[in-house]
């Protein structure tokens, strides 16, 4: 336990940080606490936690502090060491905790905190708490009947701005306790820049221009989840304004900038959507990919330098192979931009990885690829007719395996309507649709019938929503060799002057 106490002086104590673990062991009970959910605890009570630098340091004096007091107990060997400082895998509550209520000072309070009052007399609340509420108890008197923004009220209450937004996703205003009627407030979010596509997953993006590109693209390809402008540093406000309005992902996910801000905000996000909706928020894996593949790596002059927590919190998040190479870019001082994902990049996409073919390319041989069918069983060899440059017919033998083994052999950025992913998932064996209805260009794409299996290579994603952010999650091609190298219905003289459907290849 030596190894985990650190030098506590009364100007580096973290009361609100302790407190908030100290009520998080209290309701948990004699069982340990692992080290994840005192991290959420402190993280409730300070939304700075996953930008702040020395998070892990606060935390380790917040324990400490709690160690020393006999509130909790600290394992000896069990030790996470995957940033710095260590921090213990878990704490445990004493058999006995300080009867913290018989030393507080009594409060008269106020008749619409009756709640409050009784909960008092039962030790409830935290020291933290039982301060908030002590405020509100000597602001209720001085209502006036005039109704302001959340922000104004938190300055006449607390003196702090912004400190009933930290209160109001907490404890204190579960059902039946505090209000913001109660507090003659109501909430003054910014405007949310989005576009609702469908109640499908949620895409954040940091940037607005990518985000305004994505949007374009996603509209064409029918996405039927939300696209969210992240707006930077902001993008906890963002979340937290839709919270308010009650509104929570099923799924959600991330593209920002490959530096080390745009990792901290990241990161920023990820603890916000696991405060707010209690989901993780994943990294979309193939438009990272691309920035990679596309990007101009531009060396910065005196770059920010990322933490050692925070590169050890990405490398996580991102996975092994797309955590190294992203991680390589910022430990070399460099950066790439997410608007290198630009509006020709998305349009031309056509393979796997992310290769891509010019438009011009792509309006070759669409009469050609208008006749363009698949037909036979779900296994075994099946044929499919198509038109070569010079008007003649011929078939190609197409490989098809069982919907068991049906693999993906387009990037993901499905053009098939509702119907089709429907008819896709009743199915055995792999569809192929008209993309023109959506597109106005006639190609032929694949809608696979059973998901990949899962991880963050491979996320588990179905219909339109799995069509747009298949390009978020993908596979590399080289994972499985019975993959079909090429678009199995397109003319060989159009293969050989490499020329593919526009926005999409099978």
């Amino acid at each position: 336990m030596s190894s985990l106490r650190c030098v506590v002086s009364p100007e580096h104590t973290e009361p609100e940080l302790a407190a908030a673990i100290a009520e998080a062991v209290r309701e948990h009970g004699p069982r340990r606490l692992p080290l994840e959910s005192v991290l959420k605890a402190a993280a409730a009570v300070d939304h700075t936690a996953a930008v702040s630098v020395h998070w892990r340091r606060r935390v380790l004096s917040a324990l400490t502090s709690l160690a020393e007091a006999k509130m909790i107990t600290l394992p000896r060997t069990r030790i996470d060491r995957s940033a710095e400082p260590p921090l213990p895998a878990y704490v445990t509550r004493r058999e006995t905790l300080p009867q913290q209520g018989k030393s507080r000072r009594p409060i008269i309070w106020h008749a619409d905190l009756g709640w409050a009052a009784l909960g008092d007399e039962r030790g409830e609340w935290t020291t933290t708490e039982r301060t908030c509420l002590e405020l509100v108890n000597a602001w209720l008197p001085r209502r006036r009947g005039v109704v302001v923004p959340i922000r104004e009220r938190s300055l006449d209450i607390t003196g702090d701005d912004k400190q009933l937004e930290s209160w109001l996703f907490g404890t204190l205003f579960r059902p039946g306790r505090l209000t913001l009627e109660l507090l003659e407030c109501e909430p003054c979010w910014p405007p949310v820049e989005r576009r609702i596509f469908g109640d499908g997953p949620w895409l954040v993006v940091e940037n607005y221009t990518t985000y305004v590109s994505l949007g374009r693209r996603a509209s064409e390809l029918s996405f039927g989840g939300q696209l969210i402008w992240g707006a930077g540093n902001q993008v906890g406000t963002r979340l937290r304004t839709l919270a308010a309005n009650g509104e929570r992902p099923l799924r959600c996910w991330y593209f920002g900038d490959v530096d080390a801000g745009g990792f901290r905000i990241a990161r920023s996000a990820w603890q916000c959507v696991a405060e707010l909706a209690s989901v993780d928020l994943r990294p979309a894996a193939g438009l990272y990919r691309l920035a990679l593949e596309h990007g101009k790596r531009r060396l910065v002059r005196r770059a920010p330098r990322m933490s050692a927590d925070t590169a050890a919190w990405a490398g996580a998040w991102l996975g092994q192979r797309l955590g190294e190479s992203c991680l390589d870019v910022v430990r070399s001082g460099g950066r790439i931009v997410q608007e290198n994902v630009g509006t020709e990049v998305l349009a031309t996409t056509t393979s796997r990885t992310g290769s891509t073919r010019t438009e011009a390319d792509g309006l070759r041989g669409n009469r050609e690829r208008r006749s363009a069918q698949i037909h036979g069983a779900s296994t075994g060899d099946e044929e499919c007719d198509t038109g070569s440059d010079h008007g003649d017919q011929r078939k190609q033998v197409v490989r098809t395996r069982t919907r068991r083994h049906a693999k993906i052999s387009c990037i993901g950025w499905e053009m098939a309507a509702a119907s089709s992913a429907a008819t896709a998932q009743s199915s055995p064996e792999p569809v192929c649709v008209s993309a023109a209805a959506s597109s106005g260009v006639n190609s032929v794409v694949f809608n696979e019938p059973s998901a990949p299996p899962g991880g963050h290579d491979a996320p588990v994603l179905g219909g339109n929503a799995a069509g747009f952010l298949g390009l978020a999650e993908l596979r590399s091609a080289s994972t499985d060799s019975r993959a079909p190298p090429q678009a199995p219905c397109m003319p060989r003289a159009q293969r050989a002057a490499g020329t593919p459907p526009r926005a999409l290849a099978c």
